[in-house]
């Protein structure tokens, strides 16, 4: 699998995975929602600063990959800049974690209004409205 195939395509999968988890697991937690996507966001960004600075593939003369070592030499400035300045690859990524995370409440009290009956829900016990 090359490393595009991984960031683009196996990421993603790991994170529907992970807040999907994370989302059951923390379900009593009002923040809970908004940590996962600080979470994402975090990640996401720091996934493609490793992939464009050579941590995953050997980029022009190198001769191997970096790998971890790629964050070594980053000062304060530098990890503030690369956590809080957002890419295409991140909205996408925070994007789709909001769905995730916020469809099913919507669709719950959705289905609520309506009385309509929900017999299993992903985030907790099913209720009869």
């Amino acid at each position: 699998m090359t490393p595009t195939r991984i960031l683009f395509g196996l990421y993603p999968l790991c994170f529907v995975g992970l807040s999907i988890l994370l989302k059951c697991c923390f379900k009593q937690w009002t923040w809970a929602n908004k940590f996962i996507l600080f979470l994402v966001y975090v990640l996401s960004n720091i996934a493609i600063f490793f992939y464009i600075k050579g941590g995953l593939i050997p980029i022009g003369t190198m001769e191997r990959a970096l790998g971890i070592s790629v964050f070594s030499g980053l000062q304060f400035k530098q990890w503030i800049r690369l956590i809080l300045i957002p890419n295409t690859f991140t909205i996408i990524y925070v994007l789709l974690v909001f769905l995730i995370l916020y469809v099913p409440n919507w669709l719950k009290s959705w289905l609520a209004k309506r009385n309509i009956m929900v017999v299993h829900s992903v985030w907790g016990r099913g209720k009869k409205y």
